[in-house]
């Protein structure tokens, strides 16, 4: 190889290698914007984004096709159960959720008896009154299912008032720190219109 062959080779290379160069820069360029993305919190609207209408109805779409997947019936039963759940949830009867708690816990306890009824009820014979002895197991166990269930259906019930006083206040807020972040722009407001 000449001196020329060699100086010819060694400009592609150097142009090779500032493509490359120009190349990496860009795509970690867009790395860190992609990064950016990911840790900068997303920023709300008023007005919907056209992507977010694009992803909705991809989902309805998805959500179509996964129901050609069953049965008329089952979709029918499926529903069904949707519904009585939410009206579970409502509290629309509470007669009927009363029942149901009820009937599930006295489920939960016959799985723990272990001693048959007769042994347990007790007629004095002096008296002629019915002494019945409970086993302490099972009354502490109620007592804290009890305890339990109720702390759920309260935290349960608080977590749903708060749903609906975001959605329907105006001045909404999503978590503790979006309501600092709103009060602290709101104090900003006021000190830019003074």
């Amino acid at each position: 190889m000449s001196l020329e062959d060699y100086e010819q080779r060694f400009k592609e290379l150097k142009r090779r290698s500032f493509e490359v160069s120009i190349k990496i820069g860009k795509i970690a360029e867009r790395e860190a914007k992609e990064q950016a993305k990911i840790k900068r919190p997303r920023v709300y609207k008023m007005e919907a984004d056209e992507s977010e209408d694009r992803s909705s109805q991809d989902s309805a779409e998805r959500r179509r096709e996964k129901l050609m997947g069953y049965t008329i019936r089952e979709y029918e039963n499926w529903e069904k159960k949707l519904q009585e759940k939410e009206a579970k949830k409502e509290g629309a009867n509470l007669q009927e959720l009363a029942k149901y708690a009820y009937d599930k816990q006295l489920s939960k306890f016959r799985k723990y008896a272990g001693t048959p009824k007769s042994a347990k009820i007790q007629k004095d014979q002096k008296t002629g009154k019915i002494k019945i002895s409970d086993d302490r197991q099972l009354v502490n166990r109620l007592a804290s299912d009890l305890e339990r269930t109720s702390k759920e259906r309260y935290l349960a019930r608080k977590k749903e008032m708060e749903r609906r006083n975001v959605q329907a206040t105006p001045g909404g807020y999503i978590n503790d720190k979006n309501k600092q972040f709103n009060e602290k722009l709101d104090r900003q407001v006021k000190d830019v219109e003074r």
